[in-house]
């Protein structure tokens, strides 16, 4: 019998395009990023939840501030409205500011199945907030996946119905 199982890292990198109108778009090899930049999370096989880091590529000079509660504000039960001010919700919290201030920490439990809206907050000294507002959607509290298998396995079947069609008219 281990101890509790450890949550799985996870990066998202963060591509500012636009600091002036907050555009940006995200980017992950390891987790599913839908329209809107919005992040769908299922546990992955022996893992209990995420660390998600998020990168900041772009926006020179921005920075995720020490202060966590200015860094993320988040609301559970929502993915429409995202705070606009201080908010946190226990399932989705900042943990850490790394890399001189360009990438942030959450630690996201995923023990609840919950649509939710955060705001992630970037500062530059002088200049205005950099505001990036995505939802989110929590799939566990139970069941577990792992998105590359899906993947591969998807990919996998594709592939193979192919041949078969192929073989069928050459046998034919």
């Amino acid at each position: 019998m281990g101890g509790p199982k450890p949550a799985k890292d996870a990066r998202v990198t963060v591509n500012v395009t636009d600091v002036a109108a907050d555009k940006f778009q995200f980017q992950s090899n390891d987790l599913p990023v839908g329209k809107d930049n919005h992040i769908t999370f299922d546990n992955v096989a022996g893992y209990n939840g995420f660390n998600v880091y998020f990168q900041l590529q772009g926006a020179d000079g921005y920075r995720f501030p020490d202060d966590l509660e200015e860094a993320l504000y988040v609301k559970g039960g929502s993915s429409t409205y995202c705070p606009q001010s201080k908010s946190t919700w226990g399932q989705f919290e900042a943990v850490d500011v790394l890399d001189n201030g360009r990438t942030l920490k959450v630690w996201n439990k995923n023990d609840a199945k919950a649509k939710f809206a955060y705001t992630l907050i970037a500062k530059k000294t002088g200049e205005k907030d950099l505001i990036m507002d995505p939802g989110g959607t929590n799939n566990n509290g139970g069941g577990t996946s792992d998105f590359a298998f899906s993947s591969n396995v998807v990919v996998g079947a594709v592939a193979a119905a192919a041949l078969l069609a192929v073989a069928f008219i050459v046998l034919r």
